[in-house]
């Protein structure tokens, strides 16, 4: 929550007089909300049935609607992943937040905000474990991953750039969670927060040292 709110003050913050800018950082915020609420949906759940937030303890003894109350749980808390994570369909809002200060693209937006998702499948690994939805969400993040590499094969944008390789990466932690290897992907996990912070103040030296310019052609 704090750092999506951060980031949207500091995109305006920047661009005050940027009309375009505003809508944009409105639109990456909104749907950064959506993740939110998706995830909370999933913790009234866990509330609601077991007057706890340890989920653990027994939401596969429940149901509604004729469905196991751990499928949905799992299904919502996916769905929060995939929109903090930017995966297929929710791509735009990292892409358009790059009109941030370099600063605030390295650490909220390359090493933090994104990375939200890989922490929250990495917590919930025991529920969603043998799970048909583990299957599913794996092919629909290593699809993501390949979207994401060939969208950056076309791209001049050298923040742009960064981020569809931040998006491919996070599609591999999060297809890595529901695989079974969450040790691996915490690992990664940690390795790319300080890969990609250091990628994008490089890539704001380049573009300071060239007045701004940030398109790879120039």
């Amino acid at each position: 929550e704090l750092m999506s709110l951060i980031s949207y003050i500091l995109i305006n913050f920047y661009n005050d007089s940027n009309s375009t800018v505003k809508d944009t950082s409105f639109h990456i915020f909104l749907i950064n909300k959506f993740g939110d609420v998706c995830f909370l949906i999933g913790m009234i759940i866990s509330a609601a049935y077991l007057n706890t937030f340890n989920f653990k303890q027994g939401l596969q003894y429940f149901q509604i609607f004729n469905m196991q109350l751990s499928d949905i749980f799992i299904i919502f808390m996916l769905i929060s992943a995939s929109v903090k994570s930017a995966q297929f369909g929710f791509m735009r809002w990292l892409t358009n937040a790059m009109i941030a200060p370099t600063p605030a693209s390295a650490f909220l937006h390359g090493a933090t905000i994104v990375s939200a998702g890989v922490f929250l499948l990495a917590r919930i690994e025991s529920i969603y474990q043998f799970k048909y939805q583990s299957i599913v969400f794996a092919l629909y993040f290593f699809i993501s991953a390949l979207f994401a590499a060939a969208l950056s094969l076309k791209e001049n944008d050298i923040k742009k750039i960064l981020a569809y390789s931040t998006i491919c990466k996070i599609s591999f932690m999060l297809f890595a969670c529901l695989m079974g290897n969450v040790i691996i992907a915490i690992l990664f996990f940690v390795i790319h927060a300080f890969e990609k912070c250091l990628l994008f103040f490089c890539a704001g030296n380049v573009s300071k040292a060239l007045s701004n310019e940030r398109d790879i052609t120039k």
